[in-house]
């Protein structure tokens, strides 16, 4: 029954006495790595069957559990028909009362899959990070809790950040004082909700201490029950964009600046017109009127009042235009001053 047992999830049981160098190995052991029914059960028998370039540290894993009494080891043995396999074997010693090592006992099961597996993931990671590496974004990536495990290497060469085990919070002094809280609150709040992670904020160079902008996004990796697992993001630079935006505000801002002090010169001239024409229609008025009083036969008194009248209101109009004048040499440059003698 044990036998058949192992067989099924491909396992095996051994026993190895340290005295005498012999041993008992399970059929389900012997399918393992590949003995047969006659093969004799020693230590130099199974280590023949483990690969080369394993023997030297499962040979070093026996003599350790010998001194501290508990055997494990992954290797890979040489199978004549499955080929390369890793087992996984693990056991206890046993010692006698006065703690001389008598055999170790254990078991070993088949983990060529999981190896399988392990290196798919090793490839993996080690594909991943090539591509991070040679990408112009930095690239990150960060546990449920927000602690940052994975920087690319243009990440270390812009911010200069020293690799050490307690890395994953450090990227807080790199960011401009002035923008920390709010990238600090918006990580926190997607943590919190799960949602996209999305802040553009400054970051500093390590070479010379200046800033660039950069837009920080981040994306949720959820498992099948919908639990964030990891999160992956990048931070780009968007320094020059960020400037042209800023100089096209500068510009916009000019420009309705400029629009207003035009749109309140032309208040002004009309104003000025209508003002102009009130001044210039009020003698031509008075003018006209004792013109018109004068066609008609008058006394003497009548016609000298008129005259005087006249005159005045021709001086007036005459005054305005000169200071019309004035106001065309000022705006243009070319005034003309009068210099006379005063006592002081």
């Amino acid at each position: 029954r044990l036998d058949v047992a192992q067989q099924c999830v491909d396992a095996g049981v051994w026993e190895w006495e340290v005295e005498g160098d012999r041993g008992y190995w399970s059929a389900g052991f012997r399918m393992l790595i590949g003995a047969s029914a006659d093969a004799p059960a020693n230590l130099s028998g199974f280590l023949d069957r483990v690969h080369p370039s394993d023997r030297p540290r499962v040979h070093g894993d026996v003599q350790r559990a010998l001194d501290e009494g508990e055997f494990r080891s992954e290797y890979r043995v040489l199978h004549p028909e499955r080929g390369e396999t890793w087992l996984l074997s693990a056991g206890r010693t046993v010692h006698d009362d006065s703690g001389r090592p008598l055999r170790i006992t254990g078991v070993a099961l088949d983990i060529t899959e999981r190896k399988r597996k392990e290196e798919e993931l090793r490839e993996s990671r080690e594909q991943f990070r090539a591509i991070a590496d040679t990408m112009p974004h930095f690239v990150w990536s960060g546990r449920p809790d927000g602690y940052i495990d994975y920087y690319n290497e243009r990440w270390y060469e812009y911010t200069g950040m020293p690799r050490t085990p307690e890395q994953g919070w450090h990227w807080k002094l790199y960011v401009h004082s002035d923008d920390l809280d709010r990238v600090s609150a918006a990580w926190e709040h997607s943590l919190a909700t799960g949602e996209p992670y999305e802040v553009e904020y400054r970051l500093r160079r390590g070479s010379d201490g200046s800033y660039r902008w950069v837009m920080g996004r981040a994306l949720p990796i959820r498992n099948d029950p919908g639990q964030i697992t990891r999160w992956f993001g990048t931070c780009t630079d968007v320094d020059e964009q960020r400037r042209l935006t800023e100089a096209r505000e500068v510009l916009l801002e000019s420009e309705r600046a400029t629009r207003a002090q035009i749109e309140r010169a032309m208040r002004q001239r009309d104003e000025f017109v209508a003002t102009l024409a009130h001044e210039l229609r009020t003698p031509l008025n008075a003018i006209l009127g004792w013109t018109q009083m004068l066609r008609r036969p008058t006394n003497a008194d009548v016609l000298a009042r008129g005259l005087e009248v006249i005159e005045r209101n021709t001086r007036a109009q005459a005054q305005v235009i000169s200071d019309l004048l004035d106001i065309g040499h000022i705006t243009s440059g070319k005034i003309r001053l009068a210099r006379e003698a005063v006592n002081m």
